[in-house]
């Protein structure tokens, strides 16, 4: 509640030294506060020194707080909280979907997806990693914010990669007619490049403009269990850019072999051919940011 989540504490130690409280901050920085004094409200835990001042104000003992340093082991399949993009969701009842950008709003961060993607979420094979239910519906760009805290990264590469690979998102990114984009759906992982054939091309049955790319060469641009799923623009400074959401791919699309390696296959349907939505323009209908 006072934005750090505390993942362990470490006591005795071979150096002589303060306890250590190890942990996560999960609100927006806004700049260092110092921790209300008792009975003052609730103070607002935004830096290390922060987390050490209340604790030695409130408990009268010294220690070292750490940002980050216990984490569980993640992946697409097996994300946790805070939530990464391209994320594979499994819903309580079936069917899967891929987790977007995150959103704040306010002081806390929300993982997102596509709209169509209605349910309780968890990670497909972390059932006790919750991504939640929707939250929020968008008025434009046909996304779900859901009620799981999103991260500051993008899982990057292949679908099967277990060692968690990831980006930093360094903001929103436009595009415009003939860039090239990616996209990273957790069902058939990342695909490059992406060519941007249509800026505006009606869903009917979301009632959504949509963005349409098509794949360049060999390959797919994705397939059903990637929706939700971020679209991206890689940056020279390792970092990615936030394009927009995969939402839909052309249809009928192909099947099996045709759609290369994926983790659920069966009778989902793949393409070259992306629909995708904006993000600046999904955050925009929210009258929120985007988690960086």
């Amino acid at each position: 509640e006072m934005g750090f989540d505390v993942e362990a504490v470490s006591g005795v130690r071979i150096e002589d030294g303060p306890l250590e409280v190890i942990g996560t901050f999960t609100q927006e920085p806004q700049g260092s506060r110092i921790p209300a004094a008792e009975g003052a409200g609730t103070p607002s835990l935004e830096t290390a020194q922060d987390v050490e001042g209340l604790i030695r104000e409130r408990l009268g003992i010294q220690v070292e707080a750490v940002e980050g340093d216990v984490e569980p082991a993640r992946s697409r399949a097996a994300d946790t909280f805070p939530f990464f993009a391209g994320g594979q969701m499994r819903r309580d009842g079936g069917g899967i979907c891929s987790s977007g950008f995150s959103l704040w709003v306010g002081s806390t961060s929300h993982t997102t997806t596509a709209r169509h993607c209605n349910g309780t979420f968890r990670a497909y094979s972390r059932p006790s990693s919750v991504y939640g239910s929707s939250y929020r519906t968008s008025s434009d760009g046909a996304a779900r914010m859901l009620t799981g805290r999103g991260a500051t990264r993008m899982f990057d590469g292949s679908w099967s990669n277990p060692d968690g690979y990831s980006k930093a998102v360094n903001g929103f990114f436009d595009v415009s007619l003939n860039d090239r984009v990616c996209t990273s759906g957790a069902n058939s992982g990342v695909h490059c490049p992406i060519k941007v054939t249509e800026m505006s091309r009606f869903w009917k049955e979301e009632g959504v403009s949509t963005i349409i790319g098509v794949k360049e060469g060999s390959g797919i641009a994705a397939i059903q269990g990637d929706s939700g799923g971020p679209v991206l623009v890689p940056l020279s400074n390792g970092k990615v850019g936030a394009v927009g959401m995969i939402q839909a791919i052309n249809s009928p699309g192909m099947t099996g072999s045709s759609c290369g390696s994926v983790r659920v296959a069966g009778s989902n349907q793949c393409s070259k051919t992306v629909w995708f939505t904006s993000m600046r323009t999904i955050a925009n209908s929210f009258g929120v940011r985007l988690v960086t």
